[in-house]
């Protein structure tokens, strides 16, 4: 294999973003070849069960369902592009990918409102 021009792999890098933004995916960082992405994903979506479970627990499931849909998880992305064009796609722990931002002094471009 031939290594690649920068432009090229910046390329492969912008295609492959766009292919996980249209998929609901948010740009957290980006750095030369490398990009971070996050999504929100619900932990449980059981809104009809604790609907029709609240009048027979005075409520509880209700509340108990609500909270469990506000709690949502982040899932986080690394995308890397080397100097082969090879994409590579790792799904790292979200408070390691946040810790390691911290640690390269990077701020989230668009994680904001993921994090709360």
């Amino acid at each position: 294999m031939s290594k690649i021009s920068t432009e090229a792999r910046q390329q492969i890098l912008i295609t492959e973003i766009a292919k996980y933004t249209r998929k609901g995916w948010s740009i957290m960082h980006t750095e030369g070849f490398v990009s971070i992405l996050a999504k929100r994903v619900a932990k449980h979506n059981g809104i009809l069960g604790g609907v029709l479970l609240a009048p027979f627990s005075l409520g509880l499931s209700l509340l108990w369902t609500a909270a469990r849909n506000l709690d949502q998880k982040v899932d986080s992305m690394l995308l890397s592009v080397d100097e082969f064009g090879q994409v590579d796609v790792q799904y790292p722990d979200t408070d390691e990918l946040m810790a390691t931002l911290e640690v390269m002094g990077a701020t989230p471009d668009a994680n904001d409102e993921l994090q709360n």
